[in-house]
């Protein structure tokens, strides 16, 4: 993905450092790169609302972006709140999930988050990330200087999904969510994103920042069930017809 580094002044002020080359986690037979802010700055939600808007994702204290050698695979992807098309699909998924309790909290460490994090890693993406300590897990989700959310989701009190979102100056970025993957009827993971639409909505933001799209990639499919989804190419947000 190609960013003009030289458009923004946000960007421009900003020191940055290059990752070492990992392999690429959602194209397994490619290398990665990451370009990032360097830490020792001083950020801010300010800065981190304007670098979403060039692009940049946050993980934990860092805000970064892909820098592949001959790949430009990784798209940003946002939802315009207010024009959302609600799909039938989603409609069913509401409707069943009406006994589901929803509660928006702080961002601390329970034990039981913790407990179904590990579970979904195992379950879902057969990862190594079962040996994480406490205090990584929370690096990894919550930073000091920016404003995040967890939103929890309970079936007759016990906790089936945790989703992770950070408030931005005019809209929400979706961070993480991990669920009960033994309720597939239930679409937790759906279930999640469309919660976060309606509190964008309520709140009068205008989009839902999704991540990385790349169109190979399995994991990646289901952004294409939310609509107007808006790429970020050639330094430009648009709908991918208008592109």
């Amino acid at each position: 993905m190609a960013i003009d580094f030289n458009r923004s002044s946000t960007i421009n002020n900003l020191k940055f450092k290059e990752s070492k080359q990992f392999t690429c986690g959602y194209l397994p037979l490619e290398t990665a790169n990451a370009r990032f802010i360097d830490p020792n700055q001083k950020l801010t939600n300010q800065i981190y609302s304007k670098l979403s808007e060039e692009g940049f994702r946050r993980s934990g204290d860092y805000i970064y972006i892909p820098s592949c050698r001959g790949c430009a695979a990784c798209v940003p992807v946002r939802l315009r709140v207010k024009d959302f098309n609600m799909r039938r699909r989603h409609r069913r998924t509401l409707k069943l999930n009406q006994d589901i309790t929803i509660l928006q909290v702080e961002p601390h460490f329970d034990s039981t988050y913790f407990d179904l994090y590990k579970e979904y890693q195992i379950r879902r993406h057969d990862s190594g990330l079962t040996s994480i300590s406490p205090s990584e897990y929370m690096n990894f989700f919550a930073s000091e200087w920016c404003q995040t959310i967890f939103i929890e989701f309970r079936l007759k009190k016990k906790l089936v999904a945790v989703s992770v979102f950070d408030r931005l100056n005019n809209s929400l970025s979706a961070v993480y969510t991990f669920y009960k993957v033994d309720l597939p009827q239930r679409s937790l993971g759906q279930l999640a994103i469309l919660t976060q639409i309606d509190i964008a909505a309520q709140n009068g933001l205008s989009y839902l920042y999704l991540g990385y799209w790349i169109e190979n990639s399995d994991k990646m499919k289901y952004k294409n069930d939310y609509s107007p989804i808006e790429y970020f190419l050639n330094g430009v947000w648009a709908e991918k017809h208008l592109l």
